[in-house]
């Protein structure tokens, strides 16, 4: 280390590897089952998991000696659809376990698929039982309890993302205590779940632009959608992008 910078303290089994997923919202794939040989399409509309992606491209550009993966199971389910959710779930698991990282942020938007988001941790935590698993978005966020109380689920980030989980890794790697963040949440030493209240990003133009470039986007933009009623259907391709933060009512 140069003179007058902090030491570092990483185990040398740490890889420096992080992984975003973001994991299954659907089970699609079940429609396939019984000898069904066709599917409407048109109903499968894949969303940019734009939340995620925040969050890895800003935390990539803040820890450059830090390798960033990222993996959108819901697109991949979509790609392989025919075969399955089975199929799917060691398609997924393989990549994981490709991968090896240190540290698996997962995004959970729903409560409708907080299923499969359990289901997920568990899976990874089988094939990696020493990885870090740190949860945010919408559902962690407004059931944080409920999320904490899966073991595995190592901790929680509550509303913004992208500046606590860049400082979470950073202290995670210097082997500083991370439950002193902002926005954190975990369980205390007896079990019992809390959380650090949030400091929002005041300046949202520090935030950079999501880097798409990593997933396969010639997945997202297809299939149902509200604008089928303008332009009609199979007529237009629909990308989004996030341009204010916040609900604007009460």
């Amino acid at each position: 280390r140069r003179k007058g910078e902090p030491m570092k303290f990483v185990s040398d089994h740490l890889k420096k590897r992080v992984l975003l997923l973001n994991p299954y919202s659907d089970e699609y794939s079940d429609i396939k089952k019984d000898g069904l040989h066709a599917i409407d399409e048109g109903r499968l509309f894949v969303e940019t998991p734009l939340g995620l992606l925040y969050v890895y491209t800003y935390a990539k550009s803040k820890l450059p000696d830090i390798e960033f993966n990222i993996i959108d199971a819901q697109a991949l389910l979509i790609e392989n659809i025919e075969k399955g959710l089975d199929y799917n779930w060691q398609l997924l698991m393989g990549k994981v376990y490709d991968i090896s990282p240190d540290v698996v942020g997962i995004g959970s938007y729903y409560f409708q698929s907080a299923r499969l988001f359990h289901q997920t941790c568990e899976k990874i935590k089988e094939i990696l039982p020493d990885v870090t698993i740190v949860a945010g978005g919408n559902y962690p966020t407004d059931a944080w309890e409920k999320a904490l109380a899966d073991i595995n689920v190592d901790y929680i980030v509550v509303s913004e993302g992208e500046k606590t989980f860049a400082e979470f890794l950073r202290n995670y790697y210097l082997r500083v205590d991370v439950k002193e963040l902002a926005g954190i949440g975990f369980r205390e030493a007896d079990g019992k779940a809390r959380f650090n209240p949030q400091k929002y990003i005041v300046d949202l133009s520090t935030v950079p632009i999501p880097d798409r470039s990593s997933l396969p986007m010639h997945v997202y933009g297809h299939g149902r959608n509200m604008l089928d009623r303008v332009f009609g259907a199979k007529n237009y391709r629909a990308l989004s992008m996030t341009v204010s933060r916040g609900c604007p009512y009460a």
